[in-house]
């Protein structure tokens, strides 16, 4: 969290300045008032502390990741997307979903496992012969569904969700249930 705080505080003093180690021109682009922050397992994890704590984000996205600390009593009202593997293992998520007061939404991902969300989605498909891994093996570690369409999956929701609360975008596949997107399962909503 002291890192998040940090580097948005340097950008902000950056953007107000416009000096510092950064590429010419950026202080004209960036706009701190519509911040996103999203990662995967304590990334995640940091995303929603951070928010908790008062750090200046306007959305959150936890990719599979448990949640822990004050977060969890304390909940959030800005948009929190929940995005997980296909199973049902995070203790922390029906305990912190009611104190999610803002826009939410859980999305389970059919076929993927914690390391899904990760570059080993599209790694390990490619070292896994000269790992001597089997197919079985990888499946455990990364789930049964391709990872191609894993990786895009990920991407259309995620520019979804922040498109829709950064940019203000329309963003129908948060809506619910898609037949262009059947693998992706709506646990829970509002907002």
């Amino acid at each position: 969290m002291a890192d998040t705080r940090f580097v948005l505080e340097e950008l902000s003093r950056f953007v107000r300045g416009r000096r510092g180690p950064f590429p010419h021109g950026l202080g004209d682009i960036l706009d701190l008032s519509r911040t996103g922050m999203f990662g995967h397992s304590l990334g995640g994890a940091t995303a929603a502390s951070a928010m908790a704590a008062g750090v200046p984000i306007t959305a959150g996205a936890n990719l599979d990741g448990s949640l822990f600390g004050p977060v969890v009593a304390k909940g959030l009202r800005r948009p929190f997307l929940l995005m997980s593997e296909d199973a049902d293992n995070k203790p922390s998520w029906p305990e912190i979903w009611p104190r999610l007061r803002g826009w939410r939404r859980h999305l389970r991902l059919t076929g993927t496992r914690h390391f899904s969300y990760t570059d080993y989605e599209t790694f390990m498909p490619q070292a896994a012969s000269r790992l001597g891994a089997t197919d079985e093996q990888l499946a455990e570690f990364i789930g049964p569904l391709d990872g191609t369409r894993g990786v895009d999956v990920q991407r259309h929701f995620l520019l979804a969700y922040f498109d829709l609360h950064l940019r203000g975008s329309r963003a129908p596949i948060l809506e619910g249930p898609s037949l262009r997107y059947p693998e992706v399962r709506f646990i829970g909503g509002a907002g």
